[in-house]
């Protein structure tokens, strides 16, 4: 599909995961980029975080869920795209009306699909941790395999000896070296044939593209949950980054969401709204990863 473009540069795919770094990168986020591709942090060896985001699926997961270090575990929810990740914001509350013009609250912004965590930082640590991702049984335990890993005396080196001691702090370090990896631009690009379009190129689009946005901001009413306008970045995200419950398919026990986190009973079964950007690299879809294809998803919103 010659001159197709999807916002990731073309040289992501293919550099990302080799050996070394580019100059631009800062230290931090060089470290980060190691610790990202380290499977040997899992217990037992073979588990990262590259293992659920791949490069070629825009930095999420093919499957529908994904396995986790111990043979048997698995998640239920689908690894969402780590692009454009760092730009999701905290989670908050705030102002809107309802369709009745009622005032009311609703939350937006927080990482994982139940918006567990407040913010980027507080996402990347969970996953160490968690029994059915990378099940490393304590922080202590973390540090120690930092301390025997191939970058050890690099990261030694970069965080100082107090630190480096110090299974806190050591940590701490790392999970900033992941979130500065996460900020670098190549994970939030915005030169797909859009964002030309917007920047005042017309051609950028075919005619039939143009047809499909038009009906993408009216009728089929996408950009009332994917912003087509500016909201907390200069340039559209695709994403109000509030939660809604689609009645998605079950693939196993029902999953309450953000509402198993809130405890309100009008918040179960709601789920973060994913950005669009790449969305034709990251399937399947839905939080459960129980639809296909983007076909299936809009027959799916007609029948809903």
């Amino acid at each position: 599909m010659k001159g197709r473009r999807f916002g990731i540069p073309a040289v992501t795919l293919g550099l990302i995961l080799g050996p070394g770094a580019w100059a631009s990168e800062p230290p931090l986020a060089v470290l980060g980029k190691k610790i990202f591709q380290d499977t040997t942090l899992s217990v037992p060896p073979g588990q990262g975080c590259l293992s659920c985001h791949s490069p070629s699926s825009a930095f999420a997961d093919p499957r529908p869920v994904s396995p986790g270090a111990v043979v048997g575990r698995e998640g239920h929810r689908n690894a969402p795209s780590l692009m454009y990740a760092a730009l999701i914001p905290p989670l908050k509350l705030e102002d809107t009306y309802d369709e009745n013009g009622e005032l009311e609250l609703i939350l937006e912004g927080g990482l994982f699909l139940d918006g567990r965590a407040q913010h980027i930082l507080e996402q990347v640590r969970q996953p160490f941790f968690e029994a059915k991702e990378m099940n490393i049984a304590s922080p202590a335990d973390l540090a120690g395999k930092f301390r025997e890993s191939e970058y050890a005396e690099e990261m030694k080196e970069l965080v100082g000896e107090a630190i480096w001691k110090d299974d806190e702090k050591l940590n701490e370090q790392a999970y900033r070296s992941l979130v500065a990896f996460l900020r670098e631009p190549m994970f939030r690009p915005f030169n797909a044939p859009i964002d030309d379009y917007w920047a005042g190129d017309k051609k950028a689009l075919t005619l039939t593209q143009r047809r499909g946005l038009d009906l993408f901001e009216t009728s089929g009413s996408c950009s009332k949950c994917h912003l087509t306008g500016v909201s907390i970045w200069p340039k559209a995200l695709l994403s109000d980054s509030g939660y809604d419950n689609l009645g998605a398919p079950s693939r196993s026990e029902k999953d309450p969401g953000l509402g198993g986190e809130t405890g309100i009973q009008g918040e179960l079964g709601q789920f973060r709204v994913p950005s669009l950007r790449n969305v034709v690299l990251t399937a399947p879809y839905l939080h459960n990863g129980s639809i296909k294809t983007l076909r299936e998803v809009l027959e799916f919103y007609n029948k809903c």
